[in-house]
Order: C-alpha cells, then sequence, then structure tokens
C-alpha cells in the first residue's frame, strides 16, 4: 500500500504549533490567528478493510511530528479512510487530533485525486474544535509539501 503512504503523508499534513500569538480581530468577541509550522509524517499503519489490496474501506493510521524552529512541540494523529477508488478518482475522508501541551485542535478533510498523478495542491481542512487554549476556536489549515520529503509547510487560520 506504498500508494497510500503518499497519499495521506500529504493529505493529512494539518497540525498547529503552541507558539502562536493571538491577536484581537475587527469583531469585539472573536480573536484570530495565523499560525505557520512544519510537520514530519514519522508513522503509518495500512489497514487493508476491503477488497485485498488498495480499495474502498481501506485505512491508514498516521501520527506526524509538529516542528517549529526544529524543535518538536506537538504530534498530530488520525485516520484517513478511501471512499471511492477507480483508475481515474480516489476520494477519501480523514479525520485528526492535534495535541499539543496547552490543548488539542480536531479537524476533519476529504480530499480527491487522480491516483495516477496523485495530490495536487492542498485539502480544504476544517478546524472542527479545540480544548484548553484553543476551546472554541474554529478555522481552516492548508499545507504545502516539501519536495522529496514528507514534510510540508502548514499555514493554520483559527477565529475563536
Amino acid at each position: 500500500m506504498n500508494r497510500w503512504l503518499t497519499i495521506t503523508t500529504t493529505a493529512a499534513l494539518i497540525p498547529i504549533t503552541a507558539a502562536a500569538l493571538w491577536a484581537p480581530s475587527a469583531a469585539a468577541n472573536d480573536r484570530t490567528t495565523t499560525l505557520h509550522f512544519t510537520t514530519t509524517n514519522t508513522r503509518n499503519t495500512d489497514i487493508d478493510l476491503g477488497k485485498a489490496g488498495e480499495s474502498p474501506g481501506d485505512m491508514q493510521l498516521f501520527v506526524d511530528d509538529i516542528l517549529r524552529n526544529g524543535r518538536k512541540v506537538g504530534h498530530n494523529a488520525g485516520a484517513c479512510q478511501i471512499a471511492l477508488l477507480t483508475k481515474k478518482l480516489l476520494i477519501a475522508h480523514c479525520s485528526a487530533t492535534i495535541t499539543l501541551d496547552d490543548g488539542s485542535l480536531t479537524v476533519q478533510f476529504q480530499f480527491s485525486e487522480d491516483p495516477a498523478v496523485g495530490p495536487q495542491g492542498s485539502p480544504e481542512v476544517a478546524v472542527t474544535g479545540g480544548t484548553g487554549r484553543y476551546r472554541g476556536v474554529s478555522g481552516e489549515a492548508f499545507s504545502e509539501p516539501i519536495p522529496g520529503t514528507d514534510d510540508a509547510k502548514v499555514t493554520i487560520r483559527l477565529v475563536g
């Protein structure tokens, strides 16, 4: 399932960093911030749940390290599951929890691609909630794969 590793490594790079500063927004009760950091995929487990080989229902569990200035500040753990797989289209759904010293965030997203081409661009990732410092936040995440690695540059925009 090497192809599956490439798909979820690129799609699942959506964590956050604890070192960000909150800045007031135009709305009196909302705070917004944009976070920048790097992630690296450290562990994957492929689970063949559908027909033998890559097929709908198969999952990949993953753990990514979250890095800021080369230092580990947390991790991202989650799963992606193939919903549809044809010769020209792969669609998967992913969810993950980002764990940091001062709280956690949950995220969900779907991605689709041509399996012959591989991942293109960043999936639309929704930040669906948080705990601790991140309680009550929502937002979006975007990742830019770093060529030749399993690493990515990540940007998250939070409101809350």
